[in-house]
């Protein structure tokens, strides 16, 4: 495991600034999450999972999709 902290507030604002950048997808959200599940950083994770599920609200209201389809 490396020895670097990965701070899940860190984490999280990354993720957003990703997804609504649309420089990331959900599906690459995805596998940067499995890469930290398997180096152990699970403060990161759950930073990366709060994320998701706040931009997955966040792009739908009303049942209207405002970016894209969610996973």
């Amino acid at each position: 495991m490396n020895q670097i902290y990965l701070d899940e507030r860190e984490c999280y604002r990354d993720t957003m600034v990703c997804l609504e950048t649309n420089v990331s997808t959900l599906s690459d959200v995805y596998f940067v999450l499995k890469y930290y599940e398997h180096e152990e950083h699970y403060e990161c994770c759950s930073g990366i999972m709060r994320a998701v599920n706040d931009y997955k609200k966040s792009i739908t209201i009303g049942g209207l999709e405002k970016r894209h389809t969610i996973l």
